[in-house]
């Protein structure tokens, strides 16, 4: 993954490994909490549903509602009587302490990048105030003009990001094929000496720098081949990837703004 969509993914990448690095560890606890209170409720629902389906009141061995459901007034009622709300609390806030963590590791990681964005949709702000405003403005009702400012602002800032993280994907990639071809080929050599019944050091030789060097060139030419995007028909898996990949570079860039 690294060494292949390395620069499709680079803000992902990094949340994940420092969410992984600051509290994983009680992330996971908490997301157990979560669960937990989720199967009680799922099976006081169950219950609760099969104790209707079951009701023979005319006593003739039939049940009169075999397909009866509980109803949302009382899932509610049911939500309440089961579900610990300090357990469900603690958890919420754990994920999105840690979370804001992530945030502010990724600001900090990439302020650089946020920065030259800013600074390209500043210049290019000023070229299209200069030549595209006035067109604007003769083509726009004059009840308009005051919002031509805002938009061209927004519009500028937003290409001059783009630039910046397009510049990123290319440091990114290049990083990420590195390490990522060097992993991938000493977990190849770890998995045959195995089965060898041998054990692999990779300070004993340079062979796998070198294979993993020429993967790592594999994967940069197929990353700047496919333009930094994910190919069909792979997007149709890795569409929850871009999702929130863009999900990240949209709250970096909105972070700058404060």
């Amino acid at each position: 993954f690294l060494c292949f969509f390395g620069g499709v993914f680079p803000a992902l990448i990094l949340a994940v490994e420092t969410y992984y690095q600051c509290g994983w560890e009680r992330t996971k606890r908490a997301l157990m909490d979560i669960y937990e209170e989720g199967y009680k409720l799922k099976k006081k629902y169950d219950d609760e549903n099969m104790r209707l389906r079951n009701i023979d009141e005319d006593g003739d061995g039939v049940a009169d509602k075999p397909h009866a459901v509980v109803p949302f007034s009382e899932r509610a009622t049911l939500f309440f009587e089961v579900v610990d709300p300090r357990k469900v609390q603690d958890s919420v806030t754990i994920i999105w302490g840690n979370w804001l963590c992530v945030v502010a590791a990724l600001n900090i990681h990439f302020a650089k990048v946020v920065s030259l964005g800013n600074g390209i949709g500043e210049g290019i702000q000023k070229v299209l105030t200069e030549f595209i405003v006035p067109v604007l403005k003769v083509a726009l009702p004059k009840k308009y003009h005051r919002w031509i400012p805002v938009l061209v602002g927004y519009v500028s800032r937003a290409i001059g990001i783009s630039i910046a993280w397009t510049a990123q994907s290319v440091i990114s990639a290049t990083h990420s094929s590195i390490r990522g071809g060097i992993m991938m080929v000493r977990m190849a050599f770890q998995y045959m000496a195995k089965q060898k019944g041998k054990e692999y050091h990779e300070e004993d030789s340079n062979t796998d720098e070198i294979c993993g060097v020429v993967f790592a060139g594999i994967g940069m030419v197929f990353q700047i081949y496919s333009g930094f995007a994910v190919p069909f028909p792979l997007w149709l898996v890795t569409w929850p990837f871009s999702l929130l990949e863009w999900y990240i570079r949209v709250t970096l860039a909105d972070s700058s703004m404060f």
